[in-house]
């Protein structure tokens, strides 16, 4: 059992997930060290700030951050503004995040506006829990002081001292997922062999959603200044080449789930056996071509193995929806290889121009 939930953990993350963790723990934490050396009275703003101003996904950039520390600006405007007209009753609250959205989709900010509502809070609860107009503007103010340090600071590392490019980012989670990619096609193989129904790892979830990422990387590569000169054209078709892959396995696990009793996959199983080792393999080795080579002989032994078995000879002796099935799982296994093969034949270039 613990080994097992090992396993999903490990595989659970990747690079651009932890390195999003590093990045947005050494921005909190230079934000507080910079506003203690500073001598700003509640320090730890700053470290908030900076973690709100962080990108909370391993999609994000230097050009998402700015927008969230626009949005922060635009938030504390609104809130201040409206504890001087309203106070800090429940309505200016409400109010105010209001205008702050809006003023956030006025001003092209969409991506930002829950930061923004919520950024026009801290000066209407500061108002609420302190007695005195020059005490609560006091506070205010070395709050904004705090804010605005920790969002500078996020944009230093992200702009100067630790920049990642979209194009980079974008070329790491196509690595991540074909390898995601091979291992749930090989498990979904060894499922139709043994008629289980449904692999034991939730991985086709995890990879349909990784398209939102595909497409929020793409549209950053279009406003970094680092990114504009990345080749987006091909990089959108690598991206859609592995939206494809993805689907296929859906396709794969559908069959698998309609094969409880099926025999005719037993004419096959060498074949796709070593299929099944070959994608895990492949996936795991991406950029190399050795493995790449022996999942195209895989593809190929599968092909012939097919023309050997079938009609008079082999699959006639069973069911016509088992045949059916088993004539799905190899068009999709003979999409995955042609799919990977072309997928590889351009990414070494790729990796070498733009890996980090």
């Amino acid at each position: 059992m613990f080994h097992k939930t090992r396993h999903r953990v490990r595989h659970g993350l990747t690079r651009l997930d932890v390195r999003l963790g590093i990045r947005i723990a050494l921005c909190a934490v230079l934000a507080m060290v910079t506003a203690r050396l500073l001598g700003l009275p509640s320090f730890y703003w700053a470290g908030i700030s900076a973690i709100i101003v962080s990108t909370g996904s391993p999609g994000g950039s230097f050009a998402a951050s700015l927008a969230r520390f626009s949005g922060t600006l635009v938030g504390l405007g609104v809130g201040a503004l409206l504890v001087l007209l309203l106070g800090h009753s429940l309505g200016a609250a409400a109010l105010a995040i209001l205008v702050a959205i809006l003023l956030c989709q006025l001003l092209g900010l969409k991506s930002s506006v829950k930061v923004a509502a919520l950024s026009t809070l801290f000066p209407i609860s500061l108002v609420a829990e302190r007695a005195g107009l020059a005490s609560t503007w006091s506070t205010v103010a070395h709050w904004a002081e705090n804010v605005l340090l920790g969002c500078l600071v996020v944009l230093l590392v992200d702009g100067l001292l630790w920049p990642e490019r979209s194009a980079a980012k974008l070329l790491e989670r196509i690595r991540t997922d074909v390898a995601s990619i091979g291992r749930l096609s090989a498990e979904l193989i060894r499922v139709y062999l043994e008629g289980k129904g449904q692999p034991t790892e939730a991985l086709l979830p995890k990879l349909q959603a990784a398209r939102l990422t595909y497409s929020e990387l793409l549209k950053e590569m279009g406003s970094e200044l680092e990114d504009r000169d990345a080749p987006r054209e091909t990089l959108a078709l690598q991206a859609e080449q592995v939206h494809l892959l993805v689907d296929h396995c859906a396709a794969m696990q559908d069959i698998c789930s309609q094969t409880s009793g099926d025999r005719v996959q037993a004419l096959m199983r060498p074949e796709l056996e070593a299929l099944s080792t070959c994608l895990l393999v492949t996936t795991q080795a991406f950029d190399s071509r050795g493995p790449m080579t022996e999942l195209s002989s895989a593809g190929m032994r599968l092909e012939a193995a097919y023309e050997e078995i079938r009609g008079d000879r082999g699959t006639q002796a069973y069911p016509g929806p088992e045949v059916f099935r088993l004539l799905g799982m190899l068009y999709h296994c003979a999409a995955l290889v042609r799919g990977l093969t072309g997928l590889e034949r351009e990414q070494p270039g790729l990796t070498a121009e733009f890996a980090e």
